[in-house]
């Protein structure tokens, strides 16, 4: 399989001492392991990130967009690139209590079973770098959080 690789191009004009230059940049966006862990499960049929606009004062890390065989959905992306603690993770409960609405998805490094543990119970959804995920507000699907030794597994069918 052929993986494409996405570019950000851009073009600047500077302008100093009577003299102009055009400066023109290719630059690769390095591929998501969130998104290629998302692709590689059997029932996603397509999988977008895009930009997120400001909803009521807030804004999330962006806005992903799942198809599956049951329909599209839509889930605001909240990226955190450090360690996953139980302090980050209760301020994130604590931030969407209010209801978010489209529902969110959590990216991070490696959701734990601790973490996973709290996470399930708030309809939080995740996906992680290792491949762990989770999706509260995607019925019948199922949640694995694996660690060294031991794989932890909730749900049931992988049909959605």
């Amino acid at each position: 399989m052929e993986k494409t690789v996405r570019a950000i191009r851009s073009i600047g004009l500077f302008i100093s001492n009577e003299r102009a230059s055009i400066l023109d940049i290719v630059e690769a966006i390095p591929p998501s392991p969130y998104l290629d862990n998302l692709r590689s499960l059997p029932f996603v049929r397509k999988v977008r990130l895009r930009a997120d606009r400001p909803h009521r004062g807030k804004t999330t890390d962006g806005v992903l967009e799942l198809t599956t065989p049951r329909g599209h959905r839509t889930l605001r992306v909240e990226e955190k690139t450090s360690h996953l603690t139980l302090p980050v993770v209760r301020d994130l409960i604590a931030r969407t209590a209010s209801g978010t609405t489209p529902p969110l998805i959590l990216f991070a490094p490696y959701v734990s079973a601790e973490m996973a543990a709290v996470l399930l119970p708030r309809g939080i959804n995740f996906v992680d770098k290792v491949g762990n995920s989770r999706f509260a507000t995607l019925p019948r699907l199922q949640v694995s959080v694996s660690e060294p030794r031991r794989t932890f597994s909730i749900g049931c069918s992988t049909t959605a």
